[in-house]
């Protein structure tokens, strides 16, 4: 991967511009302009419970803990059959395996950002207050347990884990990654439905942070050390190679 030093100046700070952007705008405006755009389509998320007792229970089920696990297995998922696509039929799924190993450990970053000091300083409450007596909550609806409100709603978990893997995977593989834009924004929406996220938690939040991380870590040095231990995993993991594999890569493909 070799960029020009002025493209990876820009691909880093842009996101951290708009970042930037995005806390002057709240310092100076707070988050009731963004609560008072997005309420009509935070009614009509909400307004889908209680309609069908199959989909209340499938919004249930995507978010507790099964469900999380299952979404994050889909995205890895996606994240292989978008790898496959990107690279072609030279693939070195060892170097794709370690790969992922280091997009967790910047999504790990990613989520302590949001945690600690996102939700900290820019407290932003979720749709449930401002709904009020408006909400259909789905705890009382259904004698259910699930996340219906959120003091520290901004930004999304959910989409701090999968946009990781989207910016990661787009500044790395190009545009045929945009592929994975819709599966990562779909499997974040399950809290906004139950009034506990606006929309803009992850489309805004989520998306800022994981693109400003992504973006530092692949365009500074540190990007060496996916390289490193993508060679370590090759070294490691070498019997899983086979014939063909070594000789599209004796061509000069990196198979990632």
């Amino acid at each position: 991967m070799s960029l020009s030093l002025s493209r990876r100046r820009f691909g880093i700070l842009l996101p951290l511009g708009l970042s930037a952007l995005g806390i002057v705008l709240w310092w100076v405006y707070g988050f009731e302009p963004l609560n008072h755009l997005e309420r009509p389509l935070a009614d009509a998320l909400n307004g889908l419970i209680g309609r069908s007792a199959g989909f209340d229970h499938t919004v249930v089920f995507f978010n507790n803990w099964w469900g999380e696990a299952l979404c994050v297995l889909l995205v890895f998922l996606a994240f292989c059959l978008t790898a496959r696509w990107a690279i072609g039929r030279g693939i070195d799924w060892r170097r794709v395996a370690a790969f992922a190993g280091f997009i967790f450990v910047f999504w790990i970053v990613a989520n302590a950002i949001g945690d600690h000091i996102l939700e900290r300083f820019m407290p932003r409450d979720s749709p449930t207050y401002a709904m009020g007596e408006a909400l259909i909550d789905l705890e009382e609806k259904r004698d259910v347990e699930v996340k219906t409100a959120s003091r520290t709603s901004f930004p999304s978990n959910h989409g701090t884990v999968f946009f990781t893997v989207f910016f990661f995977a787009l500044l790395r593989w190009g545009m045929r990654a945009w592929i994975l834009f819709p599966v990562c924004f779909v499997l974040s929406l399950p809290r906004c439905f139950t009034g506990a996220h606006w929309v803009s938690d992850t489309l805004i939040g989520s998306v800022l942070v994981t693109w400003s991380v992504a973006a530092i870590a692949m365009y500074t040095p540190l990007f060496r050390l996916s390289l490193r231990v993508e060679d370590i995993a090759c070294h490691l993991l070498h019997s899983l190679e086979t014939d063909e594999d070594r000789a599209i890569r004796a061509k000069g493909h990196r198979g990632i």
